[in-house]
């Protein structure tokens, strides 16, 4: 039950320690009682899942926190994924011929593509091509189930939904390879709020020999862009 009396500091120590459920729980009783208060709390508690989800030394062992582990004690070394085993055939990006144009370029993701794409920003649905709070993994479905050739000779920009979900570098690496076997011209990868993260999805990138785009400065809510320009996709 969320106590009115604590301060800013105590309720986002005490969210670092529930799990998603319990922080849902908590901001639907806020919201019942004080819209207000919800809003400010709703925040705090999403940096607190997010920068929970964020500290590797936190994780239960997985293959990702494995993976990222592999990368950070060992970044001279080679690292092999497993999509890297199962496609390795994976064709590379084609040469780009023609100029980047970010209005014709297709926006795949979650709302870091719906800022940057057409929709400016609007929240989408499960038919569109990006919508808010879509995760990694329901991401790559979408991918999977677009209709074959969609994706042929396209520029493509995609946020891959890593921080709705969790850095899980193997999943982004299967939607790279969805988009390359499906004939993509180009490849955007766009980043997160958080340096280190980035460090990861670049050289993720430039293994799959696509490209990797930052999201420029953050705005005041921490996770988004202040402004979202696509000619910075460039």
């Amino acid at each position: 039950m969320a106590n009115l009396k604590e301060t800013a500091k105590e309720r986002a120590a005490r969210y670092l320690t529930m799990n998603k459920a319990q922080l849902d729980s908590e901001y639907d009783t806020l919201r019942a009682g004080d819209i207000a208060l919800a809003e400010v709390a709703g925040m705090e508690m999403h940096k607190a899942y997010y920068n929970k989800e964020n500290d590797l030394s936190i994780q239960e062992p997985t293959l990702t926190s494995t993976l990222t582990s592999t990368l950070t004690s060992n970044p001279a070394g080679k690292v092999t994924e497993p999509s890297d085993i199962t496609i390795a055939s994976t064709p590379k990006a084609a040469t780009m011929t023609r100029e980047f144009d970010p209005s014709t370029a297709r926006y795949y993701g979650d709302s870091y593509a719906t800022g940057y794409g057409p929709a400016k920003g609007a929240k989408g649905d499960e038919n569109s091509n990006a919508q808010w709070g879509r995760s990694a993994d329901q991401i790559l479905k979408f991918l999977d189930e677009l209709p074959e050739g969609t994706v042929t000779g396209e520029d493509i920009v995609i946020s891959s939904g890593v921080v709705n979900s969790g850095l899980d570098l193997d999943i982004v690496a299967q939607q790279i390879d969805l988009l390359l076997m499906g004939g993509a011209r180009s490849i955007r990868v766009l980043g997160t709020p958080y340096p280190d993260w980035d460090d990861h999805l670049r050289a993720l990138a430039k293994r799959k020999g696509v490209l990797f785009r930052s999201l420029g400065k953050i705005g005041p809510d921490n996770i988004h862009p202040g402004h979202y320009d696509p000619n910075s996709l460039r």
